[in-house]
């Protein structure tokens, strides 16, 4: 039983870890975006690619919830 509390928390870590990742790159991209100005279809493509990548991230967490509430 503790082992897997430990194994939870760590997979909470890294999926936090991950997070944390992600919403740098995110505003790494904002910014080179501030700077270049580019066409406005790229810009939308980039603004979707991040909200998919969130809402993965969102469902990841989800799924890990649920996992820690079955056991």
């Amino acid at each position: 039983m503790m082992e897997d509390c430990d194994f939870w928390s760590l997979m909470l870590q890294l999926l936090l870890l991950m997070m944390m990742m992600m919403m740098m790159m995110m505003m790494m991209m904002m910014k080179m975006m501030m700077k270049m100005m580019m066409n406005i279809k790229l810009m939308t493509i980039m603004m979707m690619m991040m909200i998919m990548m969130m809402l993965l991230l969102l469902l990841l967490l989800l799924l890990l919830l649920l996992l820690m509430m079955m056991f």
